[in-house]
């Protein structure tokens, strides 16, 4: 289970965020295993580059990157946000992959501020 939350996690929840932790140790037991396996690889492997289709969004976006994010990295996700016209970045330090779980009031905060 181990190497499956630290595709999610970095070192500071990790070591700093137990509940964070525990709450996706516990999710993961309740999957079934195969269609988690077919969910992860349809989408972090083999997706096609959406590019071209996120640069033809015309509504505000706001996307959010976690410095800590192995699954997928600052470097990555930027260029996502640049293919969006006019996209906000933001890269939230001590967070990885799951932003809102491991930095809710950080992500909270930046989405009200957003909205606004």
């Amino acid at each position: 289970m181990k190497p499956v939350v630290d595709a999610f996690v970095g070192p500071t929840t990790r070591g700093y965020r137990p509940e964070v932790v525990g709450t996706i140790e516990a999710a993961l037991k309740r999957l079934d295993i195969a269609s988690a396996r077919w969910a992860v690889t349809s989408v972090v492997p083999h997706r096609p580059d959406q590019r071209r289709l996120a640069g033809e969004i015309r509504a505000k976006v706001l996307v959010v990157a976690g410095i800590e994010d192995a699954t997928f990295p600052v470097a990555e996700t930027r260029v996502m946000a640049d293919a969006i016209p006019g996209a906000t970045f933001v890269v939230l330090d001590d967070t990885a992959h799951l932003a809102g779980l491991e930095n809710p009031a950080e992500v909270n905060a930046l989405i009200e501020d957003f909205i606004r």
